[in-house]
């Protein structure tokens, strides 16, 4: 969970500080650190942690000479989807043996920052998806004009629905807006599935999508953007 503050950029992406009580990177992650000094840039990846009280990685290589001191200050950044998420910490330990590992402070708060360009919204618009002969029914819970994420019961999703390639397969997504009564159909492709709980969340990119599927999910997603900043 996440307490959240969001504010506009330059570039119209979005920055958000989360305060979270739970805290999620991706073992083996790409992670890049920074020190006090600008010039001191250097790169590891993700091997665990102990929630609220440290977080470990390999150790960085590093110029010969150039070593990493308890307390030092650090700034991380890493990539999880479309987000660039970063954070301060404070150098715990670093050991070399049995392995080369790095201990830092578990983050209260990060930042995040959104690649994606197109405005998006949280709903509950029930969808159908299409891959290679079969169709699953889901929700999509977040729509953008450039894509969607949907999510299914896995107990009433057909096994090859969701089997390999994927990420990459070519998938389709049909689905109504709210007061319309035409169904809109586009072709798309899966990013990423994420499965917990007997559900599996899809992450999807519309690929060409269609005028009446664009303009009206970015008019949809205009009006709702709209209602909710006037509440």
């Amino acid at each position: 969970m996440a307490d959240t503050a969001q504010a506009k950029g330059p570039d119209n992406s979005r920055v958000q500080r989360l305060c979270y009580t739970d805290f999620e990177i991706p073992v083996g992650a790409e992670v890049f650190m920074q020190g006090d000094d600008r010039a001191d840039r250097f790169q590891t990846s993700f091997v665990g942690m102990e929630r609220k009280n440290f977080l470990l990685f390999r150790q960085p290589r590093r110029q010969a000479g150039q070593t990493l001191q308890p307390q030092a200050s650090l700034t991380v950044r890493f990539l999880v989807e479309n987000l660039v998420l970063g954070f301060k910490a404070t150098v715990l330990a670093v050991i070399d043996k049995p392995f080369p590992l790095l201990f830092i402070s578990y983050p209260d708060c990060i930042e995040a920052l959104d690649l994606r360009q197109d405005d998006r919204v949280r709903c509950f618009l029930p969808a159908t998806l299409y891959r290679d002969g079969q169709e699953a029914q889901g929700r999509i819970v977040d729509l953008s004009r450039s894509g969607c994420q949907v999510v299914l019961d896995l107990a009433a999703t057909p096994v090859t629905l969701l089997t390999e390639p994927i990420p990459g397969a070519e998938v389709f997504c049909q689905f109504r807006l709210p007061e319309s009564d035409e169904d809109l159909y586009s072709k798309g492709e899966i990013r990423f599935v994420e499965e917990k709980n007997g559900k599996a969340r899809l992450g999807i990119r519309f690929v060409d999508p269609e005028e009446p599927v664009a303009n009206g999910v970015q008019q949809f997603v205009a009006a709702t953007m709209d209602y909710l900043e006037g509440a």
